[in-house]
């Protein structure tokens, strides 16, 4: 089930494997992204220390060790 939409920071991102980590209050331990979740077109990435908005999930699975995932993510500029 979808959560609202919150503001969080993005921890880390690679930019060749295309996916990263968001850190939020909500979402203890850190929240998966990939870059197909990131809201725009064409290319898409993330930056260590970049303010983000997203609504996220937690599936009741791991994904990638992480217990919550983005659903969208929208870059803070």
């Amino acid at each position: 089930m979808p959560k609202g939409r919150i503001a969080g920071v993005v921890r880390s991102w690679d930019d060749e494997q295309g996916w990263g980590v968001i850190d939020t209050p909500e979402t203890p331990g850190g929240c998966f992204v990939h870059f197909s979740n990131i809201a725009g077109s064409g290319y898409r990435t993330l930056h260590s220390g970049e303010p983000v908005l997203l609504t996220y999930e937690q599936p009741g699975f791991k994904q990638d060790g992480y217990d919550f995932r983005a659903l969208t993510v929208w870059p803070d500029r």
